[in-house]
């Protein structure tokens, strides 16, 4: 079942059974069998009974509430739920919720009165999706932090160990209705009070569900004199009597609806231009509190300026107060309520002064980098786009270099150039001042990143060092750390790794002095890898706790997503597979909400490398297979396929496929982060076949590397020390010193690496090598054969139990 984005509720499908004419004319014999008809329909009847209930004696029959109503809310605890506008409102206010998250939400309200299965959730929200069971618990978990719920307390999701999920909290489905009966439902209760007291009710339902009764009477008193202090206390009395309002449980100060729909009602009931001035004097009041309440008014003066602006001055006054309002909620961490300010403020500049206006281009800028920080990828995209068209027809070229750049900050994709964002750089270094800027540096260093995923080219190594050079020679720092950190990510080759390591160690010293988080947190991300290849694990483990630190103190979702990714390849790399697996499922889920193909790529290297420790090869092949289909320029995966096809006992195409990269010396694998992961995967693919042309040439290439280790990616995964391929190419090249010499060496990084499981390959590989000797050494041979066949069964690595087969001692 796939959920649309406008769902049908029984409500919705009471129009079907009543005809065309929402049910006015109908003889009263046909209206009782139409009501019959109507009520048949569990989802429906519940809706309809719990209204009648909701409204006491009054009668309301069927027919009328369908000629009525365009559609329902649900109400629960603090929270309403609009299926139709799908919005979700938490204590008066808008929720950001995603839309698979949404979905799920309304899901299991329509299915209260029974356990949803996981498989029941999985088959509605993922249809035809490759996803894992993990997302279920990742999505819920979304939700229950929309709607103020946790997994401890579970007061609306409880979940069934083993069964499902149940919304288990009392909903109140509410008819939305703009006229007809459900306005009559609620008219006697409002009917008896007094004009003055029925506009104060007014004022206090545009002024929010909850009330300060010193707020709504200073309110009263700017919109009308006749509203004085005795009227206002009065009214209030009146209304508590009449059970319309009540005093909040605890503040006896601040009264609330008693109702929640009255409070729409009335606000529905106002004329435009009456809600704005409500909205206005609202505003009016509220700038004339004390200085010291005011950061904590910001979010309710936005709100309600935002309401009122109707020309240039309050839409200045609006577009300040929500400026204002999202730089707070970005100080506090609260990157969807700064998203949402932004995103109102753009709006009302747009319809003021027309899509190009610098002051709309710096607010979208803000707003992209507030989805960028909430891990909305694609609104991100949207955002930092607008801006440079925006900052394009005026010309703006500053602001068409800052808008690129943000774009730019959205995380590239291994094997496929950004092509959009090439492009946004090279015009924003064209219309750019040729003189040297920060801002030129910083275009020059990230198109040289951008570049630097193009094949064969050696543009972003000249370019990537010149725009370092521009960036020191303008004496800026915090745009030289974020220049360097662009020049680590463009020279990810093997040959500059004492680069590499330097560009960390500036790039964290400069975030430090400046405290750029973010940038620190970034770099730290990346620095681990470099860490690994170098073998120095107990660095990378450091590294790696400093970085969930900040992680943990930024709250930011797509540096948390990468967090995950490291988490699962430090599992990987200390032979807690099942681990590994586990936090890898859980980063592809998060990331499939911020950067969903680099998250599945992550995801299948985690995946591939498991199961090839665990010798599913049927697995490797559909998850490389997939990759190789969809992204064929991963030389990786086109090699892990050959190597599972030749492991399998199908080598035709491994063979194919080795011959053809060696004959042009393997030199069309690019020399990036890739490469020597890649190389390791052909050695023991050349060791398979037996091809010694291919293993010389692969011996040469990886000799320089040997104390390495095996690094995929920026710490995607380790795989162990390059000694260990050396060894076995050495082997098929009857080195025998050499390979012993490889084999120590393997060990001796694996320790320095924390791997220490997989001195298990090097037993089988060396245990290997012995047997195939002139002079056989079979004694050593059986005990690191022993040794591996123990520790593989320890740790289920089926993949090296399966090798230990095929041995004849």
């Amino acid at each position: 079942m796939t959920l649309k984005p406008s769902r049908r509720t029984g409500f919705d499908l009471l129009p079907d059974y009543l005809g065309t004419s929402g049910g006015k004319g109908v003889a009263d014999a046909n209206l009782v069998a139409i009501e019959r008809e109507v009520r048949a329909d569990p989802k429906v009847r519940d809706l309809v009974d719990k209204e009648i209930e909701r409204v006491g004696s009054e009668t309301i029959h069927t027919a009328e509430v369908a000629a009525a109503t365009s559609r329902i809310l649900f109400r629960f605890g603090e929270c309403e739920l609009d299926v139709d506008s799908r919005a979700l409102r938490r204590l008066d206010r808008s929720v950001s919720l995603q839309p698979r998250r949404f979905d799920m939400l309304v899901f299991l309200i329509e299915h209260r009165d029974r356990v949803v299965s996981r498989e029941e959730l999985l088959a509605a929200l993922w249809t035809g999706e490759f996803v894992t069971a993990s997302a279920l618990g990742f999505c819920i978990k979304g939700v229950r932090a929309a709607i103020g719920d946790t997994g401890t307390g579970q007061r609306f999701i409880r979940t069934y160990r083993g069964r499902g999920y149940r919304f288990v909290a009392d909903v109140e489905a509410v008819i939305q209705s703009a006229t007809g009966p459900a306005r009559e439902m609620r008219a006697p209760r409002t009917a008896r009070l007094s004009d003055p007291h029925r506009a104060l009710l007014e004022i206090a339902a545009v002024l929010g569900q909850e009330l300060p009764r010193f707020r709504l009477a200073g309110v009263a008193a700017r919109m009308d004199p006749q509203l004085d202090e005795s009227v206002v206390g009065t009214g209030l009395d009146e209304a508590i009597r009449q059970r319309l309002l009540e005093e909040v449980p605890d503040h006896p100060e601040r009264l609330c609806f008693v109702d929640p729909s009255l409070r729409e009602f009335l606000s529905s009931e106002l004329s435009s231009s009456r809600r704005q001035e409500i909205h206005a004097a609202i505003v009016s009041t509220l700038e004339q509190t004390h200085p010291g309440e005011r950061t904590a008014l910001l979010p309710q003066l936005a709100d309600h300026a935002f309401h009122c602006a109707r020309n240039a001055e309050s839409v200045t006054r609006a577009v300040g107060y929500l400026d204002e309002a999202a730089r707070e909620s970005l100080r506090r961490r609260a990157f969807d309520d700064a998203a949402g300010h932004y995103g109102r403020a753009v709006s009302l500049l747009q319809g003021h002064l027309g899509p190009s206006s610098a002051h709309r281009i710096e607010l979208l800028i803000s707003l992209a980098h507030s989805h960028l920080h909430c891990g909305r990828a694609k609104e991100a995209r949207r955002a930092f786009v607008e801006a440079t068209e925006a900052a394009r027809g005026l010309g703006d070229a500053q602001q068409m270099a800052r808008a690129a750049l943000g774009y730019g900050a959205i995380t590239n994709t291994p094997g496929r150039p950004e092509s959009t964002l090439n492009i946004l750089l090279e015009e924003a270094l064209q219309l750019l001042p040729s003189e040297e800027s920060s801002l030129r540096a910083e275009c020059m260093a990230r198109l040289a990143w951008v570049q630097s995923s193009k094949p064969g080219t050696r543009l972003p190594q000249a370019l990537s060092r010149s725009a370092v050079a521009m960036a020191r020679s303008v004496g800026d720092r915090e745009a030289l750390a974020r220049t360097l950190l662009c020049r680590h990510q463009a020279i990810s080759s093997p040959d500059t790794q004492e680069e590499r390591h330097l560009i960390a160690n500036e790039v964290l010293r400069l975030a430090d002095a400046s405290g750029d988080d973010a940038l620190r947190a970034t770099m730290l991300s990346l620095h681990i890898a470099d860490l690994l290849e170098a073998s120095r694990g107990f660095a990378a483990d450091s590294a790696l706790d400093r970085f969930a630190q900040a992680v943990e103190h930024m709250g930011i979702p797509w540096l948390g997503w990468r967090l995950r990714i490291q988490l699962a390849s430090r599992a990987l790399r200390v032979g807690e597979l099942d681990e590994a697996l586990r936090v890898s499922e859980k980063a592809l889920n998060e990331g499939n909400e911020i950067q969903p193909e680099l998250a599945m790529l992550a995801f299948g290297v985690h995946l591939c490398a498991v199961s090839y420790a665990r010798g599913d090869l049927s697995e490797i092949q559909a998850v490389a297979g997939h990759v190789v289909d969809q992204r064929a320029n991963i030389p990786a995966m086109r090699v892990l396929l050959a190597l599972s096809d030749a492991e399998s006992g199908d080598p035709a195409k491994a063979r194919s496929l080795l011959r053809e990269l060696a004959q042009r010396e393997f030199s069309d694998i690019e020399r990036d982060a890739y490469w020597i992961p890649t190389l390791a995967m052909l050695a023991r693919l050349a060791a398979l076949l037996e091809d010694r042309r291919a293993a010389e040439i692969l011996y040469a290439l990886l000799r320089p590397f040997d104390s390495r280790g095996i690094v995929i990616g920026p710490s995607i995964a380790t795989l162990g020390s390059v000694a260990l391929p050396l060894g076995t190419l050495a082997t098929t090249l009857e080195q025998w010193a050499a390979a012993d010499e490889h084999f120590a060496l393997a060990r001796s990084v694996h320790e320095q690496l924390g791997s220490l499981y997989f001195n298990a390959h090097v037993d089988l590989q060396e245990g290997q090598s012995l047997l195939l000797r002139p002079s056989p050494q079979k004694s050593k041979a059986r005990q690191l054969l022993s040794r591996a066949r123990a520790q593989a069964q320890a740790l289920g690595l089926k993949g090296i139990e399966s090798s230990l087969r095929t041995i004849n001692m």
